[in-house]
């Protein structure tokens, strides 16, 4: 299973002996986090790695839609979204 973003964080807070996340914040982990991710896809989409792929989920909404929560969705975890449209 591929872990989540708060499965990273909780590792990278603990190598670092911030358990709580006092110094090493959000501010701090999510740049560092997006910018290492970032690095990694690349290097393995220029290096053609056969398993790496990047799964998209479509959500067609009713017309005349003005608001919806994804937990109306039955969506737990946004992992990580390149974009919405």
């Amino acid at each position: 299973m591929l872990p989540t973003r708060l499965q990273v964080k909780q590792r990278f807070q603990a190598i670092l002996d911030d358990p709580l996340g006092a110094v090493y914040t959000d501010e701090v982990f999510q740049p560092a986090f997006g910018e290492a991710y970032d690095i990694l896809f690349n290097a393995f989409l220029n290096q053609q790695v056969p398993g790496i792929e990047n799964v998209l989920a479509g959500i067609i909404l009713p017309p005349m839609t003005t608001s919806i929560t994804p937990a109306q969705l039955g969506i737990a975890d946004f992992s990580d979204w390149e974009w919405l449209r």
